[in-house]
């Protein structure tokens, strides 16, 4: 209403940010594919990932972004919340 009325755009509609239906949750083999590719390039330890070849319970977060990494975009935000739940997760794992 307020686009209508204020700013006299009289057909606006709202769209929400949602991935697509066929976005899902990767499957075992896919994920221990990909570290065994990034391991390859060097981007990373494969053992830090995967223990007798299936995801490691203890493994590290890898998080994958939909936007390259430059200036425009502040990570850094993302970052400062890794922490802050790193140590949340490690403080209620010490009780």
């Amino acid at each position: 209403l307020d686009l209508k009325t204020t700013w006299r755009i009289p057909s606006a509609h709202v769209l929400y940010d949602r991935p697509p239906a066929r976005f899902r949750r990767t499957r075992e083999e896919e994920w221990v594919g990909l570290v065994e590719r990034l391991a390859a390039q060097g981007a990373l330890d494969a053992a830090d990932f995967l223990a007798a070849g299936a995801p490691s319970d203890t493994r590290p977060a890898l998080v994958v972004s939909s936007t390259s990494w430059t200036p425009d975009e502040d990570f850094g935000v993302l970052l400062e919340a890794m922490k802050e739940l790193d140590k949340l997760l490690k403080s209620a794992a010490a009780v």
